[in-house]
């Protein structure tokens, strides 16, 4: 597609794509970057470019981008929980939890959200915010076994009932 027509950034977008999934994320991130410069408002592309640098450890390559993205779109929920990931990597907990918060705004039924909330809540000892995400997940997605699990320790570290121990795991 690309050797038809050269100009088209979604065709960069979608070679990006394929090679971020073979996990060579530095082609990825170039097709991506020539997508936004044919396309410099294509807020994908930046959410994209921002994924492959996170992967590479580039948290702010890729909190810069997943803001990008998010001024291009501003009901973009995927950049704002990709950005909270990315602030929690480098300690920023605070803007984390911001980001998660506005993602679970804009989009109610996402449970990756809640549960990296829920992480993050967990790992500042903020166990009863942890465990209200956590449950907000098995609401949403019941199967979630990694919600469960945590739940189940979080009910043990506070010291609540052998009972909902079970109960959480086996509903």
């Amino acid at each position: 597609m690309i050797k038809l027509k050269p100009d088209y950034a979604v065709a960069y977008v979608f070679r990006g794509e394929a090679y971020y999934n073979l996990e060579d994320n530095q082609t990825a991130i170039s097709n991506y970057t020539q997508a936004i410069k044919l396309k410099p408002d294509y807020a994908d592309a930046y959410y994209y470019r921002g994924n492959a640098y996170y992967r590479l450890g580039d948290n702010q390559a890729a909190i810069s981008d997943y803001s990008q993205a998010s001024k291009l779109k501003p009901d973009y929920a995927n950049a704002y929980r990709a950005r909270g990931i990315a602030y929690n990597s480098l300690g920023n907990n605070q803007a984390a939890i911001s980001d998660l918060n506005q993602a679970i705004r804009l989009q109610s039924g996402d449970p990756l959200a809640y549960l990296c909330r829920g992480y993050f809540y967990e790992s500042q000892k903020n166990y009863k915010a942890a465990i209200l995400d956590f449950e907000q997940v098995i609401r949403i997605q019941p199967d979630n076994a990694d919600a469960r699990e945590n739940l189940a320790l979080l009910y043990q570290k506070i010291g609540d009932s052998p009972w909902n121990l079970l109960s959480n795991f086996f509903k």
